[in-house]
């Protein structure tokens, strides 16, 4: 059926190509990438069971077809065609149905979009917010990283990818009112199989009051909720999410200026179930930036509240999986151990990622995020935030620095509060631009830490500290061909008291975890750009992992890595 229907999509181009105007026209995405893995198990005893090295690789191209049928309507339906490396005579081939949607403007008012759809409102609604562990990765980093991202629809810009409608419509005024703007959608979660389940739908929308160009008055609304009637179930789950925010920016010659707010609530509740527990809270930021124009000095601080009963499943859900073990080396040591996932896997292995919403709150993994692990939205927060950038006036320098001051609003298990720290700092030196060079050399460092601290007595008492520095470098010393290196370190040492939630997401019992990890990456190779689009790499990583308090052996772990990358 897949064949029959890219030979379809194929064969209805010339035909529509043949009518009046521009009807049809192709997208694509092409990419062939050959991993060669080598691994190796320390420790004091020798490992005779693991594979010392594996080979994987695939080629795989994503064919897009737009059809306008008509001036106001878009027709996108998007075919994968891949093939695992080992296959022959296309017995390793596989076709599947990537993406499909219609868009089009109703009556030149109403824009909306049915099929797959990519949404996103504010932090505390509906946002798919980056992992602090995988934030600032470097060029040799972010391909295999964004090959994930690709494949799972997590872009950039923060949306989820769902599936259902989306519209938004606006009115524009004259006077007092500038203009009026209304978005809302509407997406199915999970389907019911007639039995236990419901259907599962997650919609809501935004209002926005412009005036007088400098302000903004929204109004956001997001409800994850079961459909009556769809299920021989008893039980049933809601949560609504509404927030009210406040922007207003304006420039005074060299100053920009600007403040926001947004104050909030949700109500978490299973109907049908006298014992389950119904969570009501709420949450408050507030912020303000300025920027020197002339100087190109930018400054931001906010405050923020979130409660400890605040569930928004639009903006709380993870990106990562983490109670998912990876699929490259899965057992290793003579005892064949199953092995935990570290940062390496993250950015190679597109299972450990979750692609759906949930429910009250995912299980995490303090090494990699203990401060704030569910986001900006991460419950239980109370502090102060700013963040502090500048860039030279020839673009050789541009500088970041960030900090963040949090404490929890209710303890948990004691009367002691946690305290959190959060440091981010980030260089790029554009030295071709000082030199006057036409071709990029850029040297770029980041330093990211958090720190966990609670006092108290020997249950109370929590000392975590992750901390992750990178050095890399790009340097074109030919037309279109780059050195590429990098230098990354991750370590987590200490210990916390790591909550234990029932299935109401409600605290139960707490779990001590300890830690002494160390993760190290360092990698170099060569990138060869056609052009922006077009882009070629060969590069070899060794990655080095251990942590002497969970017992799990240390390891080795190397890469050579070839990929070619196409978008059109």
């Amino acid at each position: 059926m897949k064949t029959r229907l890219l030979l379809l999509m194929l064969a209805i181009g010339p035909v529509l190509l043949a009518q009046e105007g521009r009807k049809l026209w192709l997208s694509s995405y092409a990419r062939g990438l050959i991993y060669t893995d080598g691994f190796e198990t320390g420790g004091t005893e020798e490992d005779t069971v693991t594979a010392r090295g594996t080979q994987s690789g695939h080629a795989l191209v994503d064919l897009g077809l737009h059809v306008q049928p008509v001036e106001n309507i878009e027709v996108h339906g998007m075919i994968r065609v891949r093939n695992d490396f080992g296959g022959f005579w296309g017995s390793g081939v596989t076709f599947d149905l990537r993406q499909m949607w219609i868009r089009g403007v109703i009556a030149d008012r109403i824009r909306f979009q049915l099929g797959d759809i990519d949404y996103r409102m504010t932090p505390y609604t509906f946002r798919n917010e980056d992992e602090w562990i995988l934030n600032g990765t470097s060029t040799m980093s972010r391909t295999p990283l964004d090959m994930v991202r690709y494949d799972i629809f997590q872009n950039g810009d923060e949306t989820w990818r769902q599936q259902g409608a989306a519209a938004d419509f606006g009115f524009q005024f004259k006077r007092y009112v500038d203009a009026i703007n209304f978005s809302g959608f509407a997406t199915r979660v999970a389907a019911s199989d007639f039995g236990a389940p419901f259907d599962r739908i997650f919609g809501g929308g935004m209002a926005d009051l412009q005036l007088m160009n400098d302000w903004h008055i929204r109004y956001h609304y997001a409800n994850l909720f079961d459909l009556s009637q769809t299920s021989n179930a008893t039980v049933s789950l809601t949560n609504p999410v509404q927030s009210v925010g406040v922007k207003w920016g304006h420039q005074y010659k060299k100053w920009r200026v600007h403040g926001e707010l947004e104050a909030g609530q949700s109500k978490l509740q299973w109907e049908g179930d006298p014992d389950a527990p119904v969570l009501e809270d709420g949450f408050a930021d507030v912020g303000a930036g300025v920027e020197h124009l002339a100087s190109r000095l930018k400054f931001k601080v906010n405050w923020r509240e979130v409660g400890a009963n605040f569930r928004s499943p639009g903006a709380q859900t993870k990106r990562i999986r983490f109670g998912s073990a990876p699929i490259a080396y899965q057992r290793y040591g003579n005892n064949q151990t199953l092995r935990t996932l570290s940062s390496y896997d993250l950015l190679r292995d597109a299972s450990l990622y979750n692609t759906q919403l949930r429910e009250g709150l995912m299980n995490f993994d303090p090494r990699y995020g203990n401060a704030l692990p569910y986001g900006t939205a991460t419950p239980n927060r109370r502090g102060i935030s700013t963040q502090l950038g500048w860039t030279s006036e020839d673009q050789v320098i541009a500088t970041q620095i960030g900090w963040s001051m949090l404490n929890d609003i209710a303890g948990q298990g004691t009367d002691e509060l946690r305290g959190f720290q959060l440091m981010h700092a980030k260089v790029d030196l554009n030295l071709h631009t000082n030199f006057g060079w036409k071709r990029k050399l850029v040297v770029s460092a980041l330093y990211n830490s958090e720190s966990t601290q609670r006092a108290g007595r020997a249950f109370e008492s929590s000392d975590l500290q992750n901390q992750m520095m990178d050095v890399a470098v790009e340097w074109e010393f030919w037309d279109g061909l780059s050195l590429l290196g990098e230098w990354r370190n991750y370590t987590s040492v200490g210990h916390d008291q790591m909550a234990i939630r029932d299935d109401y997401s409600q605290v139960i019992d707490f779990l001590e975890v300890n830690f002494d990890g160390k993760e190290t990456l360092l990698g170099g190779g060569l990138q060869y750009a056609v052009n922006d689009k077009i882009f070629t790499q060969l590069f070899y990583q060794q990655f080095n992992w251990e942590d002497q308090v969970t017992g799990q052996l240390p390891y080795n772990w190397s890469n050579w890595q070839f990929n070619f990358i196409m978008t059109l």
